[in-house]
């Protein structure tokens, strides 16, 4: 996945475990949703939380060095993410996704993000198991 311009590569075993450089200890429910993993950033270790409802990724929430920050996917009827909520510093984000494309497997391979009056484009490239 490329986000604002740095690539961030997640792989995934064939049983659904994530692999991704600096995660480590994570931890698994017993459908297979991670549901919280340690996290290396800019030399420090996080804590990163999930919450799952009805399959789809609710909260994500990180804490680091005293501090917390928390992600809330709001979801639109087809199912996909129309914006992402964030409370930084004290101040509520609400950042919207749009003009998603997708791949023949129907996941999304761009989207955009419109932040601070920056609109982004998000790309992820997904190679699939045989």
């Amino acid at each position: 996945m490329t986000v604002m311009g740095q690539a961030q590569n997640t792989e995934f075993s064939e049983d659904g475990k994530m692999k991704q450089e600096g995660l480590s200890d994570a931890k698994y429910d017993e459908n297979g949703y991670i549901q919280e993993a340690k996290m290396s950033m800019m030399g420090q270790t996080a804590t990163v939380k999930f919450t799952w409802e009805n399959g789809k990724l609710v909260t994500q929430t990180i804490e680091a060095g005293g501090q917390q920050i928390k992600r809330i996917n709001v979801y639109n009827e087809e199912g996909l993410v129309k914006a992402q909520k964030m409370n930084m510093m004290g101040q509520d984000i609400e950042v919207p996704l749009t003009d998603y494309k997708f791949d023949d497997n129907g996941n999304w391979i761009s989207r955009k993000m419109s932040m601070m009056g920056q609109e982004m484009e998000i790309t992820r490239t997904i190679t699939y198991y045989e």
